[in-house]
């Protein structure tokens, strides 16, 4: 394993950003509520791919993604802000919250927006779940790559009536400082894989193909959204890093995903294929199918890495603004 030297956050934005959550700090004893700082700089020394091989195995909270469709690299760590949802409204209530917290937000630097990450699940809340039905943060530190611009890194605090401000900004400093400390990088060979499951199996997965296209071709449905499993069983912990970083690199179609909630990594690709008619023959043409952050949800991932597979639940994963 190797490791090399951290890479140095411009002291002026840090600076500014500590000034900037006082005047927030200011402004939400004004106002009587939680107010949101944010402040985004240009880091033109660090790429996500880089800082994902970097990742430690026992760090905090994360979230990975890489869209071949955009181009856009994102690497967030911690959380300033956590927005939950629950039941058949879960999708109106995040919205709701999250225009509600952005509301008097106070944006520096670059002037980018804040935006959250996270999970939907696409089923009825489970009675054994750990997670609520949506969950999605603003993370506490994110670095973000664009096709045809430097990376930028934003750091975000979210600052109540009755705090100073400082805290919350040395969350996000030291959230910020784990993306540029290198941690040891680890051979993804040290863990043996000693079991894979395919679900369903290729028989299963030809028949499901099949029933679609027939179902589209009468008329029953106009597109279907099919996914596959493929479960690995490690002799041991799995050195995560490599395996996203390797994904990246590898994965030339759709997105690329990894989170890590409450020490559980899921990691893994898009896996969706929509099937559509279309004249002569329905066509089948990758789709966006973001991650499964909880324990037991790798039901539409097409490539999952867990030293304990499982099979019940999902939760779709994306980043939003």
């Amino acid at each position: 394993m190797t490791a090399d030297r951290a890479t140095n956050l411009p002291s002026q934005d840090l600076q500014n950003f500590v000034a900037l959550c006082r005047h927030g700090a200011i402004a939400a004893a004004h106002r009587g509520r939680p107010v949101l700082v944010s402040w985004t700089f240009a880091v033109p020394e660090l790429r996500v791919a880089d800082r994902v091989r970097h990742l430690s195995n026992d760090g905090g909270r994360t979230f990975v993604w890489a869209s071949r469709w955009t181009g856009q690299r994102r690497l967030a760590v911690a959380t300033a802000l956590d927005v939950t949802g629950h039941l058949v409204d879960r999708f109106d209530q995040v919205s709701a919250a999250w225009r509600t917290s952005r509301d008097g937000a106070l944006i520096g630097g670059t002037g980018r927006q804040p935006s959250l990450v996270g999970g939907f699940s696409f089923f009825d809340r489970d009675r054994s779940a750990t997670l609520p039905d949506a969950l999605m943060w603003l993370p506490a530190a994110e670095l973000v790559e664009d096709p045809g611009s430097p990376p930028v890194l934003t750091l975000n605090a979210w600052i109540s009536p009755a705090a100073d401000g400082r805290a919350a900004a040395w969350h996000a400093e030291n959230a910020a400082r784990s993306l540029t400390v290198d941690a040891a990088i680890v051979d993804k060979q040290q863990a043996q894989v000693i079991s894979l499951r395919e679900a369903p199996s290729a028989v299963e997965w030809k028949l499901l193909v099949r029933r679609a296209l027939d179902a589209i071709t009468e008329g029953t449905f106009g597109k279907v959204v099919l996914s596959r499993q493929l479960a690995l069983g490690f002799d041991g912990p799995v050195a995560v890093a490599p395996v996203l970083a390797s994904l990246m690199d590898q994965h030339h179609i759709g997105a690329v995903f990894g989170a890590r909630l409450g020490g559980n990594w899921f990691v893994g690709r898009n896996a969706s294929c929509i099937y559509a008619a279309s004249a002569p023959t329905p066509t089948a043409s990758p789709v966006r199918c973001p991650a499964i952050p909880t324990r037991s949800a790798t039901r539409n991932c097409a490539t999952t890495c867990r030293q304990t597979p499982s099979s019940s639940g999902s939760t779709r994963l994306s980043p939003t603004s």
